[in-house]
């Protein structure tokens, strides 16, 4: 089925640890940034993900942290299978202008 998705929507993911490091690299730069600039320390990475294993994003924060991390040559930052929120069914009728 066919369904219409904004980038503001939410999607989980199950991150490798190879994505687990990206988000974990990224909370440093972002605290040593904010260090030389005399704020507090944010304090250490803590992953987000749920009990059953995902991270929740947005779709344009998934893609903003990991879209430079993918190629076909580069470890996967999470498994392939997405669960997205909410989406909108496209009706047969719609699907031509998709």
């Amino acid at each position: 089925m066919d369904f219409r998705m904004n980038f503001n929507d939410g999607v989980k993911v199950k991150l490798t640890e190879y994505g687990e490091q990206i988000l974990r690299n990224r909370h440093e730069e972002l605290n040593l940034h904010y260090l030389e600039r005399g704020v507090k320390d944010i304090g250490p990475y803590v992953s987000r993900a749920d009990p059953e294993g995902y991270t929740s994003f947005q779709i344009w924060g998934l893609m903003q942290e990991f879209g430079p991390h993918m190629s076909i040559a580069k470890p996967e930052p999470f498994k392939g299978e997405m669960i997205f929120f909410d989406g909108e069914p496209i009706s047969g009728e719609d699907e031509g202008d998709v």
